[in-house]
């Protein structure tokens, strides 16, 4: 038991005090503060002014450092690209009462605000998907289009499909995943208690049920990229953004989701960056976006099939 005793104080030392698991040493990111609360972002090319282009990152996640990599990838064709911190993660406050995808765009606006910025675009990575649509829709007046980077959006595309299912789940694991890392001496394995309680948190407070319809209604133009072997918002989910909105364009990758980490810039983050930097010049045009609005690189004529040639899955089936 002592030496249990010992154990588990020395990880809480190491976890929230010197904060060793932070494994590499972050960008510094600027501040500012919406309604009393501290937000984080990071900014490339803001010399080149303009409308900007904001990004949101996933969950669990790292924060705007995700897109140390990616984000210079647009910005060095001349675009001001901001990638910020969501509640709970990188610089901004580390506990709110709200971590819901309306919360995250309330935030984006209140940044918009903070920096003078009357219109830009967004674009939501995995999690960051469900604000950035709620963003196209809600406040079309400053938001002139939507990117999905392997982007969540639809309740059919979530773990089983069924809200209550999944909340069911996140409930029970809330306690769980935090109680799980207050009592094992895990020297960082298991994360921050901050970066645990953001991570369910996100999940427990989110809700994709409304977002086909943001999907429908949104009048910005909203452009798809997706990767074909994507293991957590699958293929189909981006293909079915794609059809539900009339001024949509969909890529569709030979990639898995986390393309945007790539810190090698290789082919495939490459590819995406130059996708939607053609698209965001389409959009400020104004309009029907050009054809051709379906770019298919994966190969596969129904990106729906788990396999080649497999059975297209919808994601409408019975939760059983």
């Amino acid at each position: 038991m002592l030496v249990y005793v010992v154990l588990l104080v020395a990880s809480h030392v190491v976890t929230d005090i010197l904060k060793l698991d932070q494994k590499e040493p972050e960008p510094p990111r600027h501040l500012i503060e919406v309604e009393g609360k501290r937000i984080g972002f990071l900014e490339w090319g803001k010399e080149h002014g303009g409308r900007p282009l904001i990004l949101l990152h996933g969950s669990p996640s790292g924060g705007a450092a995700d897109f140390q990599a990616f984000a210079p990838l647009i910005a060095e064709d001349g675009r001001w690209v901001i990638a910020m911190d969501r509640w709970g993660w990188g610089d901004s406050e580390k506990k709110v009462e709200d971590y819901s995808f309306h919360s995250d765009a309330n935030a984006v606006i209140g940044l918009m605000d903070q920096l003078g910025i009357k219109e830009a675009h967004v674009g939501g990575w995995s999690y960051g998907g469900g604000p950035t649509l709620v963003l196209a829709e809600r406040d079309s007046d400053r938001i002139k289009s939507a990117t999905l980077i392997g982007g969540v959006g639809m309740q059919e595309g979530e773990g089983s499909g069924d809200y209550f299912v999944e909340q069911a789940k996140y409930h029970i694991g809330y306690p769980l995943v935090m109680g799980v890392g207050e009592l094992i001496p895990h020297f960082g394995f298991l994360q921050t208690r901050s970066w645990r309680r953001s991570f369910m948190r996100d999940f427990m407070d989110c809700d994709q049920r409304p977002l086909e319809t943001n999907v429908r209604l949104m009048k910005s133009p909203l452009l798809v990229v997706h990767g074909r072997k994507d293991p957590l918002v699958p293929a189909w989910l981006g293909q079915k953004h794609y059809e539900s909105h009339p001024n949509a364009r969909l890529v569709m990758m030979d990639a898995s989701h986390f393309f945007p980490w790539d810190k090698k810039r290789g082919e495939k983050s490459q590819l995406a960056a130059k996708e939607i930097v053609a698209f965001l010049k389409d959009a400020e045009k104004g309009g029907k976006l050009p054809e051709p609005s379906l770019r298919n690189t994966s190969g596969w004529k129904d990106v729906r099939a788990v396999w080649k040639g497999g059975l297209p899955l919808r994601g409408d089936k019975p939760v059983w």
